[in-house]
């Protein structure tokens, strides 16, 4: 009689079982417990966190130390200026008899003006006229005892001073443009002028030109004008 088969399913069964929870042994990837590979331990994750504190990357955002702020720059007191000192008047203008008079080389003139009698008439603010005044030496050299003449003829001495009165305003620039000029005598006085601009009034020669005055402007010429007989 044949001996009675051994069961062998159920042990088999557990063996299986038992060696399916072993790494394979066929090369596949060795697998940690769930447990182990997602979740960091406290300890590593603290001192993860006070590394990052302690390099100033826990608030930086990206990866990198804040910058400082810049220092505001200092700002010096600007001290308030002074005031200006008021700007003193300007001095009056003379008027034409205080202009003559204060020429260094019109004082011959002047002393005949003050014989005349036109020195009044010059200082008025009534009158505008443009005066043409002899230098001294252009005086000397007038024929002997011409000036003792005049003084000793009011109105011939008034009407010899009056041929250096233009009536107005005229400054050298329009002058030029005169091929003659009234005389507050009568007659007219000829203007030239040279290709060199260079202008002369009856033939006299401007030395100084447009010295102003209140009512009116000086000339300074090198010559006595003397109206033609």
């Amino acid at each position: 009689m044949a001996p009675a088969p051994v069961k062998l399913a159920a042990p088999i069964k557990v063996a299986a079982e038992a060696l399916a929870g072993l790494p394979s042994s066929s090369g596949g990837p060795h697998r940690e417990p769930e447990t182990h590979r997602t979740v960091p331990a406290r300890s590593e994750r603290e001192h993860e966190r006070r590394l990052q504190e302690g390099l100033g990357l826990r608030d930086a955002g990206a990866g990198r130390p804040a910058p400082a702020p810049a220092p505001e720059p200092e700002v010096e007191a600007t001290p308030e200026p002074e005031a200006a000192p008021a700007p003193e008047p300007a001095p009056a203008a003379k008027d034409l008899a205080a202009v003559v008079a204060g020429l260094e080389k019109g004082k011959t003139f002047q002393e005949l003006l003050v014989a005349a009698e036109l020195d009044k008439e010059l200082a008025s603010a009534d009158v505008s006229l443009t005066i043409l005044v002899p230098t001294d030496e252009a005086f000397a050299k007038l024929p002997k005892g011409t000036l003792d003449k005049w003084k000793k003829n009011k109105e011939q001495l008034q009407k010899a001073l009056k041929y250096h009165f233009i009536p107005g305003l005229n400054d050298t620039a329009k002058i030029g443009n005169y091929r003659t000029a009234p005389t507050a005598a009568g007659p007219e006085l000829p203007i030239k002028q040279t290709q060199d601009a260079e202008m002369t009034i009856d033939g006299a020669k401007l030395l100084e030109v447009n010295i102003p005055a209140s009512n009116g402007l000086v000339h300074v010429i090198d010559k006595v004008l003397v109206t033609k007989k």
